[in-house]
């Protein structure tokens, strides 16, 4: 085993470290100017209603579990929202800044995972494939329950991890693990419903290690670490069901965030993000899974279960059937598995860098010619759909390849295997940085224009009734539903339907304007023509106003 180098001369740490610093130096500029995902303008008025300590579920509906938004609303203190576009707009970018410190923390908890699982040159490399993973990028920069949910997931799989390692010889310690592991599990529940689908794999390992007998705790203590896990798991939730109980609201909390979202009629597959995940980063794909090949191989032998290898594999794989099982996988549903993929990525890098130079290794000959060769087909398969984005760059690609090639050289025959991980992982996140400095030509001028177009044609009492626009965040909602997108209308009953559509053709429900976009028109024909009767349009877009 080669020596390991502190992280001060150390290359990989200088290089990674680098990445991952200098990506998020770029999230805040990008933050500032991006475009806004209307779930982003979602959130935040579901935070802006309970800063005025209106209940969930109960005053307004809502398919989301509300941590979050709880943590959002003191911030409303700050800016007085509902008086002007510019408190408006200095309020969505305080809640950006906001998630850009969460992204940081989300990195730093994978850094540690990665740290306490592999090593710290595995942590470094996993950190900066991560940190330049577009879709990671994307999603935890924006206004969402999501970067919540992957705090307390990522710091469950630290605790669980450390659990499972532990060689039983503090009780009270491993006790408080498996409970603080439930516990974040928990919390992560109440930030978003959809840490649910992360629950097969987490169940799969539990019941490994229960059933492990490489295991140094005795059975009868394994069984009572996992009940304090499922204690720290339920009771925040029972907190949580106390408080909307004393509100009378416990019934509406399960059935919007649960019943609902089960019956969920508007499904797709996640094919579709997958496709755009290979095109934005296809070699973190196709390293993640040659990653995956060897350590799943090896998980019977003594050395993987004192790594826990059997967590990183048990949990991806479950999360990927859980891709599969969530009704509505959009891009950040897959926030989740995307460290784990860092992680197998990173390993495979540093072990087979590393074994370049080791007279001793832990794997066969054959057995490494077969991972080879398997990466090598997994590279080619994963990176024919960047095809288009890499022509993009013109001689970016190419030059970079070309430069690594020579360096990888130089770094072999001089025996810097160090070096030669920095090298590969630099060339890895070329293109992917390349692809994040075009991402401020999409900005939110267009959005904001018609922000202030509501606060020019509106009262802050006056109501606003929405598609899906978002447009109306800081004015008060006409109905319950303040959206009604799609996957809304797929979870509302017919008569929570007719409702709204009675309720504005009678007069009962009287916005002064209206977000008529497509998912509002889908609702209703007959709303549809008393609307385009009794309302006129704001310029070309969508916002329609009270003749």
């Amino acid at each position: 085993m080669m020596p390991m180098e502190s992280p001060s001369k150390s290359p990989i740490a200088w290089v990674c470290g680098a990445v991952a610093v200098l990506v998020w130096l770029i999230r805040f500029p990008l933050s500032q100017v991006r475009f806004f995902d209307p779930d982003e303008f979602q959130h935040m008025h579901h935070a802006w209603y309970v800063s005025m300590g209106k209940v969930p579920y109960r005053d307004f509906i809502d398919h989301h579990t509300p941590l979050y938004h709880a943590f959002l609303a003191p911030f409303f203190s700050m800016h007085d929202v509902a008086a002007s576009a510019s408190e408006g707009e200095a309020m969505l970018f305080l809640a950006r800044r906001i998630s850009w410190i969460l992204s940081a923390l989300i990195i730093v908890l994978a850094f540690e995972l990665a740290r306490r699982w592999r090593g710290r040159d595995v942590a470094f490399v996993s950190t900066a494939l991560l940190s330049t993973t577009i879709m990671f990028v994307d999603k935890t920069l924006e206004i969402r329950p999501d970067l919540f949910t992957m705090v307390f997931w990522v710091g469950a799989l630290i605790l669980v991890l450390e659990g499972i390692n532990s060689d039983g010889s503090k009780p009270r310690r491993d006790m408080l693990l498996f409970a603080g592991s439930g516990a974040c599990m928990g919390l992560g529940l109440l930030s978003s419903q959809k840490l649910l689908f992360a629950g097969p794999g987490l169940a799969a390992t539990m019941i490994w290690f229960l059933l492990d007998n490489r295991s140094p705790i005795p059975m009868s203590r394994r069984i009572a670490l996992l009940v304090a896990q499922v204690v720290g798991l339920l009771a925040p939730i029972a907190i949580a069901l106390g408080v909307f109980a004393s509100m009378s609201a416990m019934s509406a909390f399960i059935h919007y965030n649960l019943s609902a979202n089960v019956g969920l009629g508007d499904r797709f597959s996640p094919i579709s993000r997958t496709r755009t995940l290979l095109r934005q980063n296809p070699f973190y794909i196709a390293l993640g899974l040659t990653g995956l090949i060897p350590v799943a191989l090896r998980l019977r032998q003594p050395e993987s279960a004192r790594r826990g290898d059997y967590l990183v594999v048990l949990n991806l794989i479950g999360l990927v059937i859980g891709l599969f099982l969530n009704p509505v996988p959009y891009d950040q549903s897959f926030l989740t598995l995307m460290p784990l993929v860092a992680m197998l990525a990173a390993s495979y890098i540093v072990g087979a860098i590393r074994g370049l130079f080791e007279a001793e290794q832990d794997a066969t000959t054959r057995e490494r010619i077969l991972v080879a060769g398997v990466g090598v087909l997994l590279v080619a398969f994963c990176i024919r759909y960047s095809v288009p984005i890499v022509t993009r760059y013109g001689l970016l690609f190419p030059a970079g390849a070309v430069l690594t090639a020579a360096l990888s050289v130089y770094c072999y025959r001089t025996r810097a295997a160090s070096a030669l991980i920095a090298t590969v992982t630099a060339f890895l996140v070329i293109l992917p940085i390349a692809q994040l400095t075009t991402e401020f030509r999409a900005t939110s001028k267009a959005q904001f224009a018609e922000l202030e177009s509501v606060y020019a044609n509106s009262s802050p009492t006056d109501t606003f009734l929405d598609g899906f626009t978002g447009y109306g965040l800081f004015r008060p909602h006409a109905s319950r539903f303040w959206f009604l997108h799609t996957e809304m209308q797929a979870m509302m009953t017919p008569d929570e339907k007719s409702e709204i559509v009675s309720g504005v053709i009678t007069g009962r429900i009287t916005p002064k304007m209206i977000g008529y976009d497509r998912s509002l028109k889908s609702l209703s024909p007959v709303m549809n023509q008393y609307i385009e009767a009794n309302y006129r349009q704001l310029g070309t877009g969508p916002l329609y106003v009270r003749r």
